[in-house]
């Protein structure tokens, strides 16, 4: 059932890369590695072609790919929790690690619109400090059709950073694979 899913998966962003207008031009040169899987199920892939080789900062874009089941009847987290000062978003920890939940300041765009399958991800990291900025979203129905985009101003409405130290486990393997 597992290696069913993952097949599935796969195909699903391969099918997914075939057909999106945005990365056409890239898609030749793609080469998307798969990161990890984390505890929603969401597959997170990195585009290793996109790769901006500068030093220590560096500009990548990541694919997450929400499992079948997720896309109606859920809604579906635009990002990694944040861990830190902050509550922007029901799913981030404050400081003491506590689930922000019901305490998130709600002046920022938390949630994919529902019906949405997956995510591509326009990020830069600094490889140094581990300091990771979100700098554009482009978000894909299940026929592959963009829905929308969020800049970094959609996303952060004033209450998320812009700029954050990753502590997250999953994002750090990403970062992990950017910065090797």
């Amino acid at each position: 059932m597992l290696e069913l899913r993952i097949s599935l998966t796969v195909f699903c962003v391969w099918l997914f890369l075939l057909t999106s207008n945005t990365y056409s031009i890239a898609k030749q040169k793609s080469k998307w590695l798969r990161v990890i899987t984390d505890e929603n199920q969401i597959a997170n892939y990195l585009d290793v072609a996109s790769l901006d080789s500068s030093k220590p900062q560096k500009f990548y874009t990541s694919a997450r790919i929400f499992p079948r089941e997720a896309v109606n009847n859920s809604e579906m987290p635009l990002r990694r929790p944040y861990h830190g000062e902050r509550c922007p978003c029901p799913y981030d920890f404050a400081i003491n690690e506590s689930h922000c939940g019901g305490r998130a300041s709600g002046k920022t765009t938390c949630f994919a619109p529902k019906g949405s399958s997956s995510l591509l991800i326009l990020n830069s990291v600094n490889c140094e400090t581990k300091v990771r900025s979100i700098l554009n979203i482009d978000i894909y129905d299940k026929n592959n059709k963009q829905i929308t985009t969020y800049s970094v101003d959609t996303l952060t409405g004033g209450a998320y950073p812009v700029a954050v130290k990753v502590s997250d486990r999953a994002e750090l393997s990403v970062i992990k694979a950017v910065c090797k």
